[in-house]
């Protein structure tokens, strides 16, 4: 089974020890490090990533060692991207239907074309019921961690 990871999961792993949700969301990342399923991101969610942390004056040093953690569990296989070229038509067709940003269409787009079953998220636009019942026509769990 396949899991999908939005960004605003894995920025959690380097927020401060007191932001919400961020146990659950190490127990998932300890899940990916020891290859309990197959977990996947489009590359792009490394972008959101810096983005995330230079927005809340993350030091680039932290910036840098959260870029290649990311970089390395791709490395390792722990983490499967999903290409842009792929997913070009799905992307569309989810903003046109869903009325979403491109980077939250992509994501989604990458779970339905990779045959993920789950789809982890912390970002409202994906837990709102019309994306949910979007996702369940392709057999894709919308889950919040």
């Amino acid at each position: 089974m396949s899991e999908y990871l939005d960004t605003s999961v894995i920025v959690k792993w380097f927020r401060e020890e007191d932001e919400e949700r961020r146990k659950e969301a190490l127990i998932l990342r300890d899940r990916i490090i020891n290859f309990d399923s197959e977990f996947v991101m489009s590359y792009y969610g490394l972008f959101e990533l810096i983005r995330a942390m230079v927005k809340h004056n993350y030091p680039k040093e932290r910036v840098e060692e959260a870029f290649q953690s990311l970089n390395d569990l791709y490395e390792i296989d722990a983490l499967k991207n999903v290409r842009l070229e792929e997913v070009l038509f799905l992307v569309k067709e989810i903003e046109i239907e869903l009325k979403l940003y491109a980077s939250d269409a992509l994501h989604l787009a990458s779970a339905i074309n990779h045959g993920c079953k789950i789809f982890w998220s912390e970002d409202q636009h994906h837990l709102k019921s019309k994306t949910k019942e979007y996702m369940q026509k392709f057999d894709v769990e919308v889950k919040s961690l």
